[in-house]
């Protein structure tokens, strides 16, 4: 992963025509954005005449943010506790800003630094002009900064060098840029109050030997000496650089790689942040390859709007096609169209000030592989039982309309989100399970399933999208084959055909669409549950258009059912629809307790599966509706 994101950088440095031994090209490296959020619309520029061999302070003057002068203010941000990397600095208490960001930053030592005397004096003298209008300085900055706060508006604090007719900023003058440079290169070797760094060593990065390495180089978190005890062969942190060498090329270039896949390829889906990291299939930097990854991110990000709103038109028909999260826009479509000639693989994170937390990496991620997740999602979609499920969507807690089922990972997600870390795993392994082409454990999934349903049933909602969504999960895992079965027929073909017209025959239906799924409905006992379920619905219809109530429902137990009680069930059903004068259904009440025989009494399902089959039943009863039961409803 860490040569993937080192190619990359070298990729983005060579795209723009960088050098590293160049320290304009440096600052435009290393130099960040100060504007974090677009309330920061203002600068602060405190404004220091030169005349002659003096300097004198004119005033706070209020300027707009303007992105194209991202390397004149020379941003970068430092540690919390003290200064950051030149005197430019974000606003948040004016007194705390300006005291401990930008004067301090003028007190610090520089002796570690090769400056010209020239410099020195001009930095000696600034620092005087600051401390010496101290008072006034804040006054200013603390009263434009009341006028920003009523408008909401956040800004930035830096200093202004004006001389006769030209203004500069830190980003202009040689001695902030060289300040700024040594400061930001340093980070690699000076932490913790320890220098870690060795010459004539080996990277372990690029494998080369070079003049030095350093040993602070964490690009992502995850790897840190916070602790003596996590350096190898000792409690030295100055040792780091043994754990983890890294040349100052190789560093720059993860740097930029990071700020690349953070700018054009990081992503989220229910929660979790993810990177797409494009990997050539040759290990050098293949050019031609990155910039065709480079030209598809980059058509993400500049159609993203359009994008959205071509999404929103269609989502209500459900035309819309995502594959890890259905309720926004992503860019592995695009990607499955293009050839073989790069991996892009994924890498899901946590992240907090202190921490990066890698979830999972997943490699190996070809585009062919993303169209055979994109093909098999369209399988499913095109499946009538899917297709004509109708269910709600949602927009900030609010229902906006419906639209039909369609399959992502959302449906997986519906069944394990939580706020229990655990679970959480257990969806990401289902996701690295999916991409890694590996078999998913079938019981545990399907009691995840049978979970969800019962919970539904148990508060009284419509069990429909629940049932859906876990034959949207099967149907998908089943036609990539990761379904932890043996067997080798596929069940998601086209069933148009299987559902009943007005000359169908209900049990031919039911052998069908057994004999169509053989790798669902495996055996008999799946299949006798099954038609029990279609019964139980069929039944409550009828109580409910006589009674405006379904009482036979308390018979379900909380769909906790198991071989017993749906056997119980079935003369009960037979009994309700005697009573009713309604018993539409003898053949399948006869299909029913042919499968009963058969099965005998060896059945091996579990709990869950006979709860899941029987559900499935009941949602799927109304395509065996009698032509009589139908000219009642209406």
């Amino acid at each position: 992963m860490i040569e993937a994101i080192r190619n990359l950088g070298q990729y983005a440095i060579q795209r723009k025509n960088y050098s590293l031994r160049n320290n304009d090209d440096l600052v435009k490296i290393l130099v960040e954005d100060p504007a974090i959020s677009p309330r920061y619309k203002k600068i602060l520029k405190i404004r220091i005449q030169k005349k002659g061999v003096t300097l004198e302070y004119r005033e706070v003057e209020v300027d707009d943010y303007d992105s194209g002068k991202i390397e004149k203010y020379l941003y970068r941000k430092g540690s919390p506790s003290g200064t950051d990397h030149s005197p430019t600095a974000r606003v948040t208490d004016p007194q705390k800003t300006f005291e401990r960001k930008t004067l301090k930053w003028f007190q610090q030592d520089y002796s570690d630094i090769k400056l010209s005397e020239d410099e020195k004096t001009l930095l000696e003298k600034m620092r005087k002009v600051l401390e010496e209008n101290s008072e006034k300085i804040l006054q200013e900055i603390e009263a434009i900064h009341d006028g920003l706060k009523k408008e909401k508006l956040n800004a930035i604090l830096t200093v202004e060098l004006s001389e006769s007719y030209t203004d500069s900023l830190p980003g202009d003058l040689d001695v902030f840029k060289k300040i700024f440079i040594t400061r930001a290169l340093s980070k690699y070797y000076d932490k913790y109050n320890k220098t870690s760094r060795a010459p004539d060593t080996v990277c372990s990065v690029c494998g080369e030997e070079t003049a030095e390495v350093y040993g602070f180089v964490s690009t992502y978190a995850f790897y840190t000496v916070d602790k003596p005890g996590m350096v190898a062969g000792g409690f030295d942190q100055s040792k780091a650089w043994k754990n983890y060498p890294v040349c100052r090329d190789c560093a720059l270039m993860l740097e930029q790689g990071k700020q690349w896949l953070e700018k054009y390829a990081s992503f989220n889906f229910y929660g979790f942040n993810y990177l797409l990291i494009p990997k050539p299939l040759r290990e050098e930097v293949d050019k031609d390859v990155f910039e065709e990854v480079y030209e598809v991110l980059k058509e993400y990000q500049q159609t993203g709007k359009q994008r959205e709103e071509k999404r929103q038109q269609v989502r209500l028909t459900g035309t819309y096609e995502a594959l890890l999260d259905g309720t926004r826009d992503e860019v592995l479509g695009l990607l499955s169209e293009k050839p073989n000639t790069f991996q892009c693989n994924m890498l899901i994170y946590s992240a907090s000030q202190s921490e990066f937390k890698i979830l999972r990496y997943i490699e190996g991620i070809y585009p062919t592989d993303l169209r055979r997740l994109f093909d098999a999602k369209k399988k499913v979609d095109k499946d009538k039982y899917i297709g004509e499920t109708i269910i709600p969507v949602w927009e900030k807690g609010k229902k906006t309309g419906d639209r039909p089922l369609t399959f992502d990972f959302g449906c997986f997600w519906s069944f394990l989100k939580t706020l229990d870390e655990k679970h959480s795993k257990y969806f990401l392994d289902i996701v690295s399970d999916v991409f890694k082409k590996r078999k998913v454990n079938r019981q545990f999934l399907m009691g995840r399933i049978v979970q969800q349903i019962r919970k539904t049933h148990a508060n009284g909602y419509s069990i429909e999208e629940s049932v859906m969504k876990g034959l949207c999960c099967l149907l998908f895992l089943d036609e990539l084959g990761l379904l932890g079965i043996t067997e080798s027929d596929k069940m998601s073909k086209k069933i148009r055909e299987l559902f009943p017209t007005e000359e169908s025959n209900r049990v031919e239906v039911a052998e069908k669409i057994f004999k169509e799924y053989p790798r669902f409905f495996r055996g008999d006992p799946e299949k006798a549950v099954f038609i029990v379920g279609v019964l139980s619905q069929l039944l409550m219809n009828i109580q409910f258009r006589n009674r405006g109530a379904t009482p036979f429902r308390s018979k379900f137990q909380g769909l906790k059912l198991d071989e017993r009680k749906v056997k119980v069930l079935l003369p009960e059903i037979q009994n309700k629809l005697e009573e009713y004068e309604s018993n539409y259904y003898r053949d399948l009440e006869a299909l029913a307790s042919e499968y009963f025989i058969q099965a005998q009494d060896d059945w091996n399902l579990s709990r869950d599966e006979v709860s899941f089959y029987f559900a499935l039943g009941m949602n799927l009863s109304k395509y065996f509706k009698s032509e009589k039961e139908e000219e009642k409803d209406e």
